[in-house]
């Protein structure tokens, strides 16, 4: 099911009733960071005794000092999205930030129905502070080029600064452009924003300024994706089908590499993988570039039957997954060889009604992320599958609330928190409720007893 875009343009920042009562700011037209509530009132003084007395205080008796009682803040183990705790996801906050999709009756591409103004979002290293692009009014697509499949911002673009756990709107970084990326430095005091004109903005957080301003050369779709390596030196931009690497603080790029769909940072740094598609649409490989020579790769080839369309490297490092339309493979990044091909149906029971998508996203402790729905009886459940490639099955929990299709879905470097981005809930923000009951999973396939 999805929900009509509301014509509201105030953006509003819902708490939902399992969260505890925080004095939270929904974000208003104005981008003014939000203004601490009044203070609490003093705790009155103790009344000065009336008269002194001639009896002598009695000696006091000595005492054991108190017992520390053990804090009831949860570990960041039991807020990690993870098999024991998937079942206790629930949806923290939204964001109700609707677009226009029948603005234009002209659009000349399925991405342009947007159902929302944000355009990209990204999570710091901890976790703990989300960033959002938007455009505060109404994108358009740009109809200047037949090619042009992305957007135009026609009024002010910001990048909004969250905290994870409450929503609360900290900061606003007033960017020249409509950001469709976002990367956080890997010690988190960088953003670096790609825009739908191609340049790319890097700010310094703490000073909340702009600090360098990088040109990505393509020519029609903006800078869709952005990455840094892990060590920070680098920024890989992506747009076009291109890929560019830069020297971001010194402004210099360092290559290009060219027929890209899709890319994906080797975990301990020095290389990064792409997908090849041939002009011809026949031909499909892996290849693997090195940070200090990206003019020189090794290619392996892929099964282009797959239809593959992404890649992503496993937590740790040691595979390559390929994702297909139906299936998923694992390549070895040393040798090339392809195994354990997964149709991801096959994780449906037979004679099972519903689906099952990929997300291409992982925890930190390597659980591909599915987003599944289920039929019981007339009802139709949704929720979320943690899954290790090539294992038979898969761990499912149905969550209230949590929209059903396949949508954007993005998962913090911590495991605490995931961004689902669908038309019926456009902007929401999940992570674990400890107090929520751990309910046993459903198994997706065959799954260990």
């Amino acid at each position: 099911m999805s929900r009509s875009p509301t014509s509201a343009s105030v953006p509003r920042v819902h708490f939902l009733a399992a969260m505890p009562a925080l004095a939270l700011l929904a974000a208003a037209c104005t981008s003014t960071p939000p203004v601490a509530g009044p203070t609490q009132a003093p705790l009155p003084l103790a009344s000065p005794t009336t008269a002194l007395s001639d009896t002598p205080m009695p000696t006091p008796t000595p005492t054991s000092p108190p017992t520390a009682t053990p804090s009831s803040t949860p570990s960041p183990e039991d807020l990690a999205i993870s098999p024991a705790t998937l079942s206790q996801l629930r949806l923290l906050w939204t964001i109700d930030e609707p677009g226009n999709p029948n603005a234009q009756s002209d659009c000349q591409d399925m991405a342009c129905w947007r159902f929302s103004r944000i355009g990209s979002f990204a999570f710091s290293p901890d976790d703990q502070t989300l960033a959002v692009g938007v455009c505060t009014v109404d994108p358009t697509e740009n109809t200047t080029n037949p090619r042009h499949y992305r957007y135009n911002c026609d009024g002010p673009s910001e990048i909004r600064l969250y905290d994870s756990a409450t929503g609360e709107w900290m900061q606003t970084l007033p960017v020249g452009d409509y950001p469709l990326s976002l990367a956080f430095h890997p010690d988190g005091t960088f953003l670096a924003a790609g825009m739908a004109q191609r340049s790319i903005e890097i700010w310094a957080l703490a000073a909340a300024e702009k600090v360098q301003t990088l040109l990505h050369s393509t020519t029609r779709t903006g800078v869709i994706r952005l990455a840094f390596s892990p060590d920070g030196t680098l920024l890989v931009s992506s747009g076009d089908s291109m890929l560019q690497l830069w020297d971001w603080a010194r402004g210099l790029p360092q290559g290009i590499i060219e027929n890209v769909s899709s890319f994906s940072i080797d975990p301990a740094g020095g290389k990064l993988a792409t997908l090849f598609w041939s002009e011809r649409g026949d031909y499909a490989e892996a290849r693997f570039y090195p940070f200090d020579d990206p003019g020189r790769f090794r290619a392996f080839p892929v099964d282009w039957r797959l239809y593959p369309h992404a890649v992503a490297y496993t937590p740790d490092g040691s595979r390559l997954v390929i994702f297909g339309d139906y299936e998923i493979a694992l390549l070895d990044p040393a040798t090339g060889d392809v195994s354990g091909e997964t149709d991801l149906g096959d994780l449906l029971a037979p004679g099972q009604e519903g689906t099952v998508d990929s997300t291409e996203k992982f925890t930190p402790d390597g659980h591909l992320i599915l987003q599944a729905s289920q039929w019981e009886g007339d009802d139709l459940l949704s929720g979320l599958a943690l899954w290790t490639p090539p294992d038979a099955g898969g761990l499912a929990a149905w969550l209230p609330e949590f929209p059903e299709g396949n949508g954007t879905l993005l998962v913090g470097p911590a495991g605490r928190f995931l961004i689902t981005a669908h038309s019926r809930v456009l902007f929401g923000l999940w992570g674990v409720d400890p107090t929520a009951p751990a309910e046993e999973s459903t198994c997706l396939g065959t799954c260990s007893p």
